[in-house]
């Protein structure tokens, strides 16, 4: 069963516009000696407007919830780390997924990286890894291992989290 996310700010406020209208027309309507064409108005605003919305609800990207399946909740469950790709080496290389138990810090991320080997050494001498937490630049580790933090090491890492590590070469040298 899928769950989704609540409608767009947004589109409620639209909602809410629509409904108010409507009942304005109602209003309008029944003041008026009960004006039919009003009051049909009203009706069939108020009625689209709850479709409107229920379709919203309905295209809404799905979020994580305890009741889904078990395929669905692991694209939730994990922190996923995707890293350039180096010559030869296939696409399921660079592609991991992490336990959140494992890892609850971009500093404790940095650390499992480097103990697991997830950085190849097929990469050109002499540049270094890029890590983004999301768009977010969080962390540079340079080629000879030192790390560089732009986000603090204690910046919490949770599930369903995405961190990209992108190869950039250093001056003058062939990369990625």
């Amino acid at each position: 069963m899928r769950h989704f996310s609540a409608p767009r700010p947004r589109t409620l406020r639209w909602t809410a516009a629509v409904l108010a209208f409507a009942t304005v027309l109602t209003v309008l309507a029944w003041t008026s000696g009960s004006n039919p064409m009003l009051l049909t108005l009203a009706i069939l605003l108020a009625l689209l407007t709850v479709v409107a919305l229920g379709v919203a609800q309905a295209t809404a990207h799905p979020t994580s919830h305890p009741d889904l399946d078990d395929a669905e909740a692991g694209d939730t469950e994990l922190i996923h780390l995707d890293r350039s790709t180096v010559p030869g080496e296939t696409e399921d290389d660079r592609r991991l997924d992490v336990d959140p138990h494992q890892v609850h810090d971009l500093g404790g991320l940095i650390d499992w990286i480097g103990s697991n080997n997830y950085l190849t050494t097929a990469a050109p001498e002499g540049g270094s890894w890029l890590v983004r937490l999301g768009q977010q630049k969080a962390a540079t580790i340079n080629a000879d291992g030192s790390v560089t933090h732009v986000l603090p090491a204690s910046t919490p890492l949770a599930a369903g989290n995405h961190v990209t590590v992108q190869w950039r070469a250093a001056r003058g040298l062939p990369g990625r």
